[in-house]
């Protein structure tokens, strides 16, 4: 028997443009092997809930689950990467150098997920389709508590 399968297209909501957005680093995902313009490259998809609902944006949607914003960084701690401007922003410097001098592994989902973060979000346009980029990530204050959103059955 024939199992037949299709291509979908899914879209999906890009999260609204400006902020600075509460947000709470939600999960760290490593994607090996990527090509990138610059040859094969192991990446890091970085992904925060912001305080945006998506109830707001989505039809359909009738519970209070957040939107979700995502960076892809190069899976390296060089200085001058884009992963470890986001690391310095929650782990001071010196803590950092410590365990990397030291030559050894560095945990970046324990060292970010659950961290509260502002972020501002920018819209670009590639090859017809709209995404919604971090421009700027800080450290959010003491006083910012962004809960993570866990999936659950929604009220309908």
């Amino acid at each position: 028997m024939a199992i037949l399968l299709r291509k979908e297209i899914k879209e999906y909501t890009t999260h609204p443009a400006g902020g600075p957005y509460p947000a709470a680093c939600t999960g760290v995902q490593e994607h090996k092997d990527v090509e990138t313009a610059f040859g094969m490259k192991d990446r890091l998809q970085i992904n925060f809930h912001t305080e945006v609902k998506e109830l707001d944006h989505v039809e359909g949607v009738m519970d209070d689950r957040p939107m979700t914003v995502t960076s892809f960084v190069n899976a390296t701690l060089n200085e001058k990467g884009r992963l470890m401007e986001l690391l310095r922003q929650q782990i001071p410097t010196d803590a950092i150098q410590a365990q990397t001098r030291a030559g050894q592994e560095f945990d970046v989902e324990e060292a970010l997920v659950g961290t509260q973060w502002l972020l501002v979000v920018e819209h670009n346009e590639s090859n017809g389709k709209v995404y919604a980029n971090i421009t700027n990530a800080m450290k959010a204050p003491e006083s910012q508590q962004v809960a993570i959103w866990e999936q659950r059955e929604a009220a309908f």
